[in-house]
């Protein structure tokens, strides 16, 4: 920025007139200002950590792997668990840590015939539970949410769970709204619809994946079970909360979702972990989210919406404004990813590739420079490949 102007990630006030959902601790003026990243020693984050925070970036996400915290859970161990440096790198910089872990869990990798697989309205099958398995709920979401919950005790650096709900290798992003008719979900349909009419109930039971969707439209009957689905989301996600509270109170509850849907399963979610005197922040990537934020409070959904940008597939000249517009137009911002702009000399780096300003200066305020892997790439990929990947450095 030129001499004088306003550090980068400044960002207006939030008013706090505007809603009447809680604003969260972590948020500075009513606004978060978060980064996303990937876990590295504790002399790397702990100045990573220093350096962001000088210049207005507070709060972090750091991917870590699921196993790391159902372990802490279920295992434990005398031995500091893998996530113990970044922690403590945290805690030694008072930077807000959210340990990020994927909705896809090693558990259902480890075996998916006991989970099963979503199935879509015209029997398309996803690498991914079922949303509504009982089993995936218990045996794996719980205990990673209260591994996370004690982690946070044991390490007061820890202030929250980030779940990413991207579905990663599944086949798709998300759950649509439509993919709800394994016969495990069916089997929730057919509760659902017997309580309306036992004659109904009877008739869906016999009903194969492909004549599901139809027949509930048909006897019309598909709002109500869409409406149950989000309403035993809501149960689930509740009953996650108050087990993950009753270890530790204190822990923040944020999720990311590509954008801020309304299908069933990310309503029920949101409105299941948040309440109105501790609201979920929701990360997106849609930037104005102010007025489906406020749609949401207004449908008694109490989440927080941050508006977030992929720093790489900027122009640095358009850096600056890509923040501010994610930020003004939402709850804050949030970042990915921080290692996409070191502010160290890297010999290893090639030496014939496009230079990329840092966005966040040092404390002069004046912005360094620093070579990227680009034309020449870093391990063989090239920097085209890299911007596509999304990959953590």
């Amino acid at each position: 920025p030129p001499p004088g102007a306003p550090p980068l990630t400044s960002l207006p006030p939030q008013p706090a007139a505007e809603s009447a959902v809680v604003v969260p601790d972590w948020y500075r003026e009513g606004r978060a200002r978060l980064g996303w990243g990937g876990a590295k020693p504790y002399d790397v984050m702990k100045e990573w950590f220093e350096h962001a925070i000088a210049h207005g970036i507070d709060s972090f996400i750091v991917g870590v792997d699921s196993s790391w915290l159902i372990d802490y859970h279920l295992v434990g161990s005398d031995d500091p668990p893998p996530f113990a440096e970044v922690a403590q790198a945290a805690a030694a910089t008072g930077a807000n840590l959210f340990l990020g872990v994927n909705f896809i869990l090693g558990p259902y990798w480890q075996d998916q015939e006991r989970y099963g697989r979503a199935v879509g309205a015209y029997g398309q099958e996803l690498e991914a539970p079922p949303p509504l398995n009982d089993d995936y709920w218990l045996e794996a979401l719980e205990p990673l949410y209260l591994g996370a919950a004690k982690a946070a005790l044991d390490y007061p650096g820890i202030k929250g769970i980030e779940m990413d709900l991207e579905l990663y290798g599944a086949g798709t992003l998300w759950y649509a709204q439509g993919f709800a008719f394994d016969d495990d979900t069916w089997g929730k349909a057919v509760g659902l619809v017997s309580e309306l009419s036992g004659v109904l109930g009877s008739e869906a039971e016999g009903l194969q994946p492909a004549e599901r969707l139809a027949w509930l439209v048909d006897k019309g009957v598909a709002g109500a079970v869409y409406n149950g689905f989000e309403a035993l989301v809501v149960t689930r996600a509740a009953e996650l909360r108050e087990a993950t509270w009753a270890i530790n109170p204190d822990l923040e509850l944020v999720s990311y979702g590509v954008m801020v849907s309304t299908a069933w399963f990310y309503y029920g979610w949101m409105r299941g972990l948040g309440t109105p005197e501790r609201p979920t922040t929701l990360l997106s990537y849609d930037i104005a989210t102010n007025q489906a934020r406020a749609l949401l409070n207004g449908d008694g959904v109490n989440v927080r919406i941050l508006g977030g940008l992929l720093g790489v597939l900027f122009d640095p000249a358009d850096l600056e404004k890509g923040l501010t517009n994610a930020g003004a137009g939402s709850d804050g911002y949030w970042l990915f990813q921080f290692s996409d702009f070191p502010y160290t000399w890297d010999p290893v780096a090639p030496q014939n590739c496009t230079e990329l300003p840092m966005i966040i200066g040092r404390p002069s305020k004046v912005p360094t420079r620093r070579w990227i892997c680009c034309k020449m790439g870093c391990g063989g990929t090239t920097w085209t490949e890299r911007r596509r990947s999304w990959s953590v450095s």
